[in-house]
């Protein structure tokens, strides 16, 4: 029997997709990690997005009996992208080999978190917000730092967790 934590979480944005989904382990009360998946609809590009994320969060803040304050969750997260203009490589008629030194369809990069977790009944729902970047986003920020400010290069997203009973 699995005696790990589990949340269900649904997200919305944070460059995982438009909506995403997924699982999250807690094996203790610091360290969290979660596989999703997230779809972008056809009208931003139909695009499909597996995403696994590792955060890490220092300490917490025990307001009352109900509630626990996560001020500062900090982490990496790795995305796999497809669609039918994202391909696993890059198309070798088009450009030449090493032309781009980046994966096509993988994006690895850190996240930040913020979350509130309260008891309601007998669950556990923890509304969280994220922030984060990529490889892709800070190369070109620190090649063009005169051009591109910090928030050109932030992505940020929204979610809510669910505990899962064991």
């Amino acid at each position: 029997m699995c005696r790990i934590p589990l949340d269900a979480y649904a997200q919305f944005a944070a460059g995982q997709g438009l909506w995403s989904c997924g699982i999250l382990a807690t094996p203790n009360e610091r360290i969290g990690v979660s596989i999703g998946f997230g779809h972008t609809p056809p009208a931003y590009g139909n695009i499909f997005t597996l995403t696994g994320k590792c955060v890490y969060t220092p300490w917490n803040i025990r307001l009352n009996d109900a509630f626990t304050l996560y001020p500062l969750g900090v982490g990496l997260y790795s995305s796999l992208s497809s669609s039918e203009n994202i391909k696993w490589a890059w198309d070798k008629t088009k450009y030449p080999n090493n032309y781009y030194w980046w994966p096509a369809s993988l994006r690895t990069g850190p996240i930040v978190q913020f979350a509130l977790q309260g008891r309601v009944g007998t669950y556990l729902i923890t509304p969280y917000f994220e922030v984060s970047t990529n490889d892709l986003y800070l190369s070109s920020y620190f090649g063009n730092a005169r051009s591109l400010s910090l928030p050109d290069i932030l992505v940020m997203g929204a979610g809510v967790r669910i505990r899962l009973k064991p």
